[in-house]
């Protein structure tokens, strides 16, 4: 009788015990290590936070890292966010994305100092027109190959731009990361600086500015660093001069436009160019043979079909085709980037709502192919909107913060952002690995 009433108070305890576990909230622990690149060492004493995104940027927790570079948080994934941590070392910081259904994140840090060696620059200017102005986008792509690799904390790239520009907008990408939109700090009569520091690896930093035009227009560009390119990109009704016909070459046309390049350049070099005439980029939207076989190239270690061309050092004995391959890649950059000129300075509060929709178009593309395929490509095209979405919602903050837009905007495109991520959170494979930032 007594084992039998101590089997039921038995049976009773430990009822009442997994109710009340299904009571508490699910935690998981985010945990991992930070390396130090310029060691190859566990970075020891590193001071790492915990950020919800799910809230708008916020702290969620802070720690250090113990003697073997390991740190751990408690985190509360009930309401299926991604997080993102932080490391931050000699003021720079360096991200990691912490999807859900992962619990771990591997960061990179480097040693920093304000100045390193091994810094490669190229240049990269398009120009386009419409009714009154050249419009003119801009790229710098500096190369860290610092060794051992380390990152420049400070200066992190001084531009001079014609006196009456007007910036429209800029932003930098990060090694492995995303564009985030940062203004370049005045200097002086067209001279600015982006205080940003460069990381080991590519960074590219971009700007877009407009120029009151009359039909032409001289150029007397103003180097701060020594560049192993400097390209100039026209519509093909546009027409090039170049002061010193030397100094530049001219391109085979591609894709509708006129590229003229200037190799190994130096701040003393004259790359004085005249322009004239009217054009527009022309549009990729459907794509053509020739753009499809360059997208994949990987020309100086950049990207694949990263905007800009993924300029880089020149390789020491290329094939026939080297010269051509980063021009196409040039070039779809250029026209996707007028594209994103047009979109920040005549409809930019609606980006959101055009990314919600983007979304919702690649999901039902590719019908034909058979299930693991399209399962693998669904699973790539939410990892890239987890990326996307993280910076948006970077931005977002930022724009409230600095009161670039009203709290109905802020409301607005905050939900449209919330949707477009739980529809990619949806398609998040529960394996995924976590994402550098």
């Amino acid at each position: 009788m007594k084992l039998a009433s101590f089997a039921h108070r038995s049976v009773a305890a430990i009822a009442f015990a997994l109710l009340f576990m299904l009571a508490i909230p699910a935690f998981a622990a985010i945990e991992g290590t930070v390396t130090n690149g310029t060691t190859g060492k566990p970075a020891a004493g590193t001071d790492v936070t915990l950020i919800d995104l799910s809230q708008g940027m916020k702290e969620a927790a802070q720690t250090k890292t113990d003697a073997q570079g390991h740190f751990k948080f408690d985190a509360d994934n009930s309401g299926g966010m991604p997080h993102l941590v932080r490391a931050s070392y000699q003021d720079v910081n360096y991200f990691a994305m912490v999807p859900p259904g992962t619990s771990t994140a591997a960061i990179q840090i480097y040693d920093a100092a304000k100045k390193v060696d091994g810094l490669a620059y190229n240049v990269e200017t398009a120009y386009q027109t419409d009714s009154s102005s050249l419009q003119c986008v801009q790229f710098y792509v500096v190369q860290n190959n610092s060794s051992p690799a380390r990152t420049q904390s400070a200066n992190g790239l001084e531009i001079v731009l014609p006196e009456n520009a007007n910036i429209e907008e800029s932003d930098v990408q990060a090694p492995g990361g995303q564009p985030i939109q940062t203004a370049p700090d005045p200097k002086g009569k067209g001279h600015y600086v982006f205080d940003y520091p460069l990381r080991p690896g590519e960074t590219t930093f971009r700007v877009m500015y407009t120029l009151p035009y009359s039909g032409e227009m001289s150029f007397n560009p103003t180097l701060v660093h020594p560049a192993q390119q400097y390209a100039v990109i026209t519509p093909q009704t546009m027409k090039f001069h170049a002061k010193n016909a030397a100094v530049f070459n001219a391109q085979p046309h591609q894709g509708g436009v006129n590229i003229q390049v200037a190799t190994n350049v130096t701040p003393a070099s004259d790359l004085s160019y005249h322009i004239s005439g009217s054009g527009q980029m022309p549009d990729t939207s459907g794509g053509t043979d020739q753009a499809s076989t360059g997208g994949g190239a990987d020309m100086g270690g950049g990207q694949p079909g990263r905007p800009g061309g993924g300029l880089g050092a020149p390789i020491q004995a290329p094939d026939p085709l080297t010269k051509y391959r980063w021009p196409i890649l040039l070039i779809l950059g250029v026209m996707f980037m007028f594209g994103a000129f047009y979109i920040a300075t005549h409809s930019r509060p609606a980006t959101p709502k055009t990314a919600t929709a983007s979304a919702g178009a690649s999901a039902d593309e590719e019908p034909n192919v058979d299930k693991p395929q399209a399962m693998a490509a669904t699973a790539d095209r939410a990892s890239l909107l987890l990326d996307a979405m993280k910076e948006e919602l970077f931005q977002l903050e930022l724009d409230r913060q600095q009161g670039r837009i009203t709290p109905e905007e802020y409301i607005e495109a905050k939900a449209a952002l919330d949707a477009t991520l739980q529809r990619a959170l949806r398609r998040q494979p529960s394996n995924a690995s976590a994402h550098s930032v």
